[in-house]
């Protein structure tokens, strides 16, 4: 069997984060794309280095994909780890989907709460969340959608 290490791949694009600066892509091999303070242009800045740099190589491709979503699920536990509160609804993981309903790379979780002030708490605990977590909640009278403070469909914390 063999084993494939990230460094096997000369090209692993990510998306990174700074608190100051804001999003940028930065690859393996060096290149790094400009600040901005987008997630989303920086995340399209790193579709357009890996479709350049990997061009029809989809298994490459495929495996960068899936170490962006390995990145966002460990994103999503550490977050779920250092800030949920046990006396909290628990959340349920779900199938991410973009604005059209259709499936999407990401960590999506569903919460119902009995009570607005569940919702109310948990909304305050997105805006420390990780870009690539999308909590839907469901409190009583209201119908399961975003938390407050997020677009539906692109995980993105209101700031």
């Amino acid at each position: 069997m063999t084993t494939l290490c990230p460094r096997d791949l000369p090209h692993v694009v990510q998306t990174v984060a700074h608190r100051q600066l804001g999003y940028r892509a930065e690859c393996r091999c060096g290149w790094a794309g400009e600040w901005t303070t987008d997630y989303s242009t920086a995340d399209e800045q790193t579709a357009r280095h890996r479709s350049a740099t990997l061009g029809s190589d989809r298994l490459a491709t495929t495996l960068c994909e899936l170490m962006d979503l390995q990145d966002d699920i460990a994103d999503a536990l550490m977050w779920l780890a250092e800030n949920w509160a046990s006396d909290l609804p628990a959340p349920r993981v779900r199938v991410r989907q973009d604005g059209r309903g259709r499936p999407m790379p990401g960590v999506a979780l569903a919460v119902e709460c009995e009570s607005g002030d569940d919702a109310d708490w948990i909304a305050m605990l997105l805006h420390d969340a990780p870009r690539c977590v999308r909590v839907d909640v469901e409190s009583p009278g209201s119908p399961i959608g975003p938390a407050p403070g997020q677009v539906p469909g692109d995980g993105d914390p209101g700031r």
